[in-house]
Parts: structure tokens; C-alpha cells; sequence
């Protein structure tokens, strides 16, 4: 029989968890204006080494919690409409603001970020007549090719991955989903070997097969681990959504999860302080530290999460819009301010609050009046389950 979990009109659990790891990119994108990493642009008091070791615990389950989430939302849309029905939905919804995103929300990133290494001088009338011209290129001798979609790649990403399972589910009538179906059910015949020894270590594996494409910039093209590997953990998604012994098992192991991903993140903030692990070692040590916080936060959420509320309407069409923007505000933001002579404590309260307050009041006065025209930036109307990423509405 069913879990009650599996019979819920509504995975809100998974709303907010989608809503809580976007919330989380922004204020990691944020900390990228600080810490030691190169980025598209630095406050003057880079590099801040204190918040390194934050970003790092962040860094390896962030994304990969938000294709897990896709993954289970494009299922449940998937199995409510015909697939056609289905393509033609994401291309609206993903392709249209990935589009705009690349041509007006990230060309201010990108002259900002050529402006600071010297690369242009000009005003961004100017430099957009390189920007936009075509083949993708850098017609000035940049080294960054224009158009960018910069934070907008995991859109692009999400984008192939969900038309790749679309054109197969319409190829195969379906049935591919009946496969899936069967080799979870078979798997989770025992979860405590499939989910906590056999799935990570195939990542593991992974991850050292594809070890030359390992940390590339989100190119697409190239980009081989990650494109792999976060299209495993969607299809990951995809395939458990509707499995009742896996989210059965998440919430029954929840402590130890939890417990895992505590000695974990310790083990990553000891190798911070001394460095005594190998790379080989601190690679599967990110790995194993990603799939304990997200079993825990799944197994957890189904029990404290998973509750509608009227915030949670709301931020659930918002904050697909908040991604879209808000990685442009802080650059913009940040730019402005870092030369102004304030302390770091300062400038970094006001590069979040503006961040945060110009998300919040461009979605809530303006994206929301825009009717049609507001799927540019993401906006969908509601909590649909054709939201285009991340929503998680399961209905049957």
C-alpha cells in the first residue's frame, strides 16, 4: 500500500526545500564577492578566508538538491500531461527566459566583470554591440564569450535535461518510466546498500572517470562531469519520485543522515584548518557529505516541511524569479559599493539587503504586473506542477 506521503496532493515538503536551496545560492553568490575564489567581480576587501569554510559546506549538496527536486517535479508534470503537451511547456517556460536572461538580465555582469579586469573602458552602450553580436564570440578580444548565461546555466542545464526525457518518454510512449519504476523498485529491495553504498560510490567513480572535465565553467560543451553527474542525480529524482519505500527509508534513517552529515561537515572543517586529506580523499569526502545532507534534509522535511501555507504559495512562484535576477543586483550592487571606502561589515549588510529587498520588490511590483510577458523572468502564475523548475506539486 501507498505511503500517506505518496497520496498527498502536494509534495510541499519539497516546495520548501526548493525554496530554501535557491534562497541558499543567493546568499552563496553573495559570498562569492568575498572569498579567496575568482569570480565575475570582487569587493576590495577580497579574499575574506572566514567565509570560505561556510561556502564549503554549502558547496557540494546546494545544486545537486536542486536537480533532485526538478527531477521529482518534472516527473509528477510529466505523468499528468501528454508529452508533447509537456515539451512544448518547458521551451516556453525554460528556453524564453534563458534567452532574455543571456541578452539584457546578464550582459550588465558581464561588462562590469570586463570593466574590472581592464579588458573595456567604454559605456555599456558600447561594449552591448559586441555583446550581442553573433556567433557566439568575443569580437573585442574578451575572454569570456558574449552572450553568457553565467548563473543562468543551470536553467540551460535543466533545460537539455528535461527535453532529453521528454523526447525519451515520447519516443518509448512511456514506457521508459515503467523501466525506471522497475529498477528502482528493484534496487530499493535493500536501501541502506543501494542509497548509502552503491549510489554514492557510482558518483565516486564518476567523478574520477571525468576527473579532466572535473571543476570546468558550466560551458555545456565540455563540461562533461558535471554534465553527467547532475543529470544522475535528476534522473535520480525522476525515477524515485513516486517510490514509496524510498521516501519511506529517508525518514525512517533521518537521524543517522543527519548524525553522517554532522561528522562529515566536522571532517571538512578539520581538513580546512589542517588540509590532511589527499584531493582523492577530500573528493569522495564531498561526495559522501552531499547525499548524508540531502537524505537528511529529505528525510526530515517530510516531516516538518510538508504543510501548506500561504508564504509558501508565494514564495513558491517568486523564487524562480529571485534566481534570475538576483545574481545581476549583487554584481551591480557590489561593484558600486566596494569603492566607496566602506568597512567589510558595512558593505556586506548593504550588498545583501539590496540583493535581497531588489529581488523581492521587482517580483512583487513589477514581474507579477507583466501578464504574459512576465515568463521572461520566470514568472509562472502560481504554485503549478508546469512551474519550470523545482515545483513539486504531486498529484496524481
Amino acid at each position: 500500500m501507498a505511503s500517506e506521503l505518496t497520496q498527498r496532493t502536494r509534495r510541499y515538503d519539497l516546495d520548501w526545500l526548493r525554496i530554501i536551496a535557491f534562497l541558499l545560492l543567493i546568499l552563496y553568490h553573495i559570498g562569492m564577492f568575498y572569498v579567496p575564489w575568482s569570480w565575475h567581480v570582487k569587493s576590495v576587501h577580497a579574499p575574506v578566508d572566514a567565509a570560505r569554510l561556510p561556502m564549503l559546506l554549502m558547496n557540494s549538496w546546494r545544486l545537486p538538491l536542486l536537480f533532485f527536486v526538478s527531477g521529482v517535479a518534472v516527473r509528477y508534470a510529466m505523468d499528468k500531461s501528454h508529452t508533447g503537451t509537456f515539451i512544448r511547456s518547458r521551451m516556453v517556460r525554460l528556453f524564453l527566459p534563458l534567452v532574455f536572461g543571456m541578452f539584457v538580465i546578464c550582459a550588465p555582469q558581464a561588462y562590469l566583470e570586463l570593466k574590472a579586469s581592464g579588458q573595456f573602458a567604454g559605456n555599456f552602450l558600447q561594449f552591448y554591440k559586441g555583446y550581442a553580436a553573433f556567433p557566439w564570440a568575443s569580437p573585442e578580444g574578451w575572454d569570456i564569450i558574449t552572450p553568457t548565461w553565467n548563473h543562468l546555466w543551470y536553467l540551460l542545464y535543466v533545460l537539455v535535461y528535461t527535453l532529453a526525457l521528454g523526447v525519451i518518454s515520447l519516443i518509448t510512449r512511456k514506457r521508459f518510466e515503467a523501466l525506471l519504476d522497475r529498477v528502482a523498485s528493484f534496487a530499493l529491495r535493500n536501501p541502506a546498500v543501494c542509497l548509502m553504498v552503491a549510489l554514492p560510490f557510482v558518483f565516486v567513480l564518476v567523478r574520477f572517470v571525468l576527473s579532466a572535465s572535473y571543476g570546468a565553467q558550466q560551458t555545456l560543451w565540455g563540461d562533461w562531469h558535471n554534465l553527467l553527474a547532475s543529470f544522475m542525480v535528476m534522473l535520480f529524482g525522476y525515477s524515485t519520485a513516486k517510490n514509496p519505500v524510498f521516501w519511506e527509508y529517508l525518514k525512517a534513517v533521518r537521524w543517522f543522515s543527519l548524525a553522517a552529515a554532522l561528522v562529515f561537515s566536522g571532517l571538512i572543517a578539520l581538513n580546512h584548518n589542517n588540509a590532511f586529506l589527499s584531493d582523492a580523499m577530500r573528493a569522495v569526502l564531498r561526495i559522501v557529505h552531499c547525499w548524508a545532507v540531502i537524505y537528511a534534509l529529505l528525510g526530515f522535511g517530510q516531516l516538518l516541511l510538508n504543510k501548506p501555507s500561504g508564504l509558501l504559495s508565494y514564495l513558491s512562484a517568486a523564487i524562480f524569479p529571485y534566481y534570475i535576477l538576483h545574481q545581476t543586483v549583487i554584481i551591480v550592487a557590489g561593484a558600486a559599493l566596494t569603492g566607496l571606502g566602506l568597512s567589510l561589515p558595512v558593505e556586506l549588510a548593504l550588498v545583501t539587503l539590496i540583493t535581497l529587498l531588489s529581488c523581492i520588490v521587482l517580483y512583487h511590483f513589477v514581474i507579477r504586473k507583466l501578464g504574459s510577458l512576465g515568463v521572461l523572468l520566470g514568472a509562472t502564475g502560481a504554485t503549478s506542477p508546469t512551474s519550470p523548475i523545482g515545483a513539486t506539486s504531486a498529484e496524481k
